[in-house]
């Protein structure tokens, strides 16, 4: 008989004894849906305005940027006008603009087709969203039917059961034809009933993926129909209603063509000025559209690098992606964890992501102690696929995020930009392995996007694409010993396992 050691806060089943002796839950997917009720709870609560204060403070923004906290920034801007030219890192947004009032009074108010397309684009992705989270939660409702299901056929009268309890049925779909006719063993019944909730979290976390798409669109479609003016602004067509006021005055009289000469060169004059305005009015306040003259005046900010970093790197932006490829055991994650460790000393909060090698690992641990990788600021984490980044790494908390590596994780180009989206305004250093080719595996896309490409080979990084500097620059993984110094041989090992 195996001790028990208390119920699971899910499911309220009881807790194997093979289980950590302060576990709060049977296994790691009581968990995970214990956690993400939780969070949609704090959510829809703060959606109302009803959250108490000591849990507001506890959820984190997804509006927040990390920047508040990044040390060792170059800001450059003037201190007598500071304008903040781009506060989206995809749509700049400008308080000149004005969408809801109308042009002129005497105009007719029509919405321009580009705000009737966003606005149609946001009604429809709400609708998906709602749609998605009620087969979510049918799916939830589901899963929790087939974790409490019992065996009917356990019974002496199956019919009385059924009678009893309507987990059976909502269960029937998802099982084999077998269990409709004849007598199933505990066994075999459980066989099933495992089988058929695995099928139901598989397809919820297909639609959560499907959801979390269209939650990062309708984001980017509301930043965007926030800045798109709403009405149209036609010229001033003084010179179109003049030719027509000309064209109808000859109808009815066919002279006077020689005294209106004045007129007509005065109303050209007043067509060319406000057009003119008007020109100027539209291209002042189109976002998209940058004055050349207002272009430099703003100063973007970058990180204040040192020493051997600067010569291997330059000063980048503070969200600069670094795209470091290799083949195996040449130092990819060795040179990573130097800078991870650097930028959490002198910078910021960096969190590192490991797939390809676990953090339990013996040479994960090697990796780290040469590196000396370790850190207040320095957070690891082991991350069993993509779709868990998102739910398990916080937003407005890391200035760095770095990912061993793209391959095992199965991220594509495409999911590389969901992630910079998601986590505006963060650095992104990326590992990648290396075709017999001697190029990084994967999509050329990745390289396109990346500021800064570092090759590793046989210890030594050499940079072959920087936004910040010129290539060709090396670091040396391992310091050089000094000219003439020679390294001292191993001694004989003693006490070997």
């Amino acid at each position: 008989m195996k001790k028990l050691r208390g119920k699971c806060l899910e499911c309220k089943g009881d807790i194997p004894e093979s289980n950590r002796v302060d576990s709060k839950f049977c296994d790691n997917t009581c968990r995970a849906r214990y956690w993400r009720k939780k969070k949609e709870r704090e959510q829809s609560l703060k959606g109302n305005n009803k959250v108490p204060p000591k849990v507001e403070n506890k959820i984190i923004s997804v509006t927040s940027t990390p920047l508040e906290g990044l040390r060792g920034v170059i800001d450059n801007t003037p201190k007598e006008e500071k304008k903040e030219t781009f506060q989206k890192p995809y749509y700049p947004v400008q308080d000149s603009v004005v969408t809801d009032t109308p042009v002129s009074t005497t105009d007719k108010q029509e919405e321009t087709a580009e705000y009737k397309k966003l606005s149609a684009k946001e009604t429809e992705l709400e609708t998906l969203i709602e749609r998605q989270n009620n087969i979510m939660l049918e799916f939830d409702k589901k899963i929790k039917n087939a974790e409490t299901a019992k065996n009917p056929h356990k019974h002496k009268k199956a019919e009385d059961h059924y009678k009893t309890s309507s987990d059976v049925y909502l269960l029937r779909d998802f099982f084999d034809s077998e269990m409709e006719e004849g007598n199933n063993s505990e066994r075999e019944f459980e066989a099933k009933r495992l089988k058929a909730i695995q099928a139901l979290e598989k397809e919820r976390a297909v639609c959560q993926e499907i959801q979390n798409k269209n939650k990062i669109s309708l984001k980017i479609v509301k930043e965007t129909l926030i800045i798109t003016p709403r009405y149209e602004k036609p010229f001033k067509s003084l010179w179109k209603s003049f030719l027509q006021s000309k064209q109808h005055g000859t109808d009815k009289t066919q002279a006077q063509p020689l005294s209106n000469t004045n007129e007509i060169k005065e109303t050209e004059k007043k067509v060319t000025e406000s057009s003119v305005d008007d020109i100027d009015d539209i291209l002042k306040n189109n976002p998209w559209i940058i004055n050349s003259e207002d272009l430099f005046k703003t100063k973007r900010s970058r990180l204040n690098f040192q020493g051997k970093w600067k010569d291997f790197l330059g000063q980048p932006g503070t969200d600069f992606h670094l795209a470091v490829h290799g083949s195996s055991g040449q130092g990819k994650s060795t040179m990573c964890f130097q800078f991870a460790k650097y930028l959490a000393d002198n910078f910021g909060r960096v969190v590192f992501i490991a797939n390809e090698e676990h953090t339990d690992s013996v040479t994960f641990e090697e990796k780290v102690n040469q590196a000396n990788a370790v850190a207040p600021n320095l957070k690891y984490m082991n991350m069993p696929s993509y779709e868990y980044i998102q739910e398990r790494v916080p937003t407005g908390i890391f200035h760095f995020i770095f990912i061993d590596s793209l391959n095992t994780l199965e991220i594509t180009p495409q999911r590389l930009r969901e992630l910079k989206a998601h986590y505006e305004k963060c650095a992104f250093i990326t590992i990648s392995r290396e075709t017999k080719g001697g190029k990084m595996m994967g999509s050329n896309e990745i390289l396109h996007d990346s500021d800064i490409i570092a090759e590793v080979d046989k210890l030594v990084g050499t940079t072959t694409k920087n936004r910040y500097k010129e290539t060709g620059q090396q670091f040396f993984i391992r310091e050089k010993k000094k000219g003439g110094e020679k390294s001292k041989g191993l001694s004989e090992p003693g006490n070997v396992i």
